[in-house]
């Protein structure tokens, strides 16, 4: 498997329509919107290259989507290579929110039933 690298990602080259790694849902933050807006994304998204070019969004879907709804872009992104098993992105996806919110069942469930990375 290849290491993570950082890219700038064009946003139109997302596969929006893939929500595999989707745990968060709800309205986009206003907190969140104003901090992009004024020094824009800090923490980098995190994505997984696809074999036909695009990318599945593994954490930081609502980053993306107020940088699109906002007009930005491209947006430096770190990218994990397309052979990662999904479970592992699944994963990244739930201890990605572990530091920054309080988790949700489904993303305790995962935790409790995930193998030790």
């Amino acid at each position: 498997m290849a290491e993570p690298y950082f890219e700038p990602i064009p946003l139109a080259t997302i596969d929006w329509q893939d929500t595999s790694c989707l745990i968060t849902y709800g309205p986009l933050p206003d907190t969140l919107r104003r901090s992009v807006q004024a020094v824009g994304v800090l923490q980098f998204p995190l994505l997984q290259g696809r074999p036909n070019g695009r990318f599945r969004i593994v954490s930081g879907s609502r980053r993306l989507l107020i940088c699109r709804e906002l007009g930005l872009g491209p947006v430096t992104c770190q990218i994990l290579d397309e052979s990662l098993f999904p479970e592992a992105c699944l994963r990244l996806a739930v201890y990605d929110n572990v530091a920054t919110r309080v988790l949700n069942p489904v993303e305790r469930l995962a935790l409790s039933q995930a193998a030790p990375a």
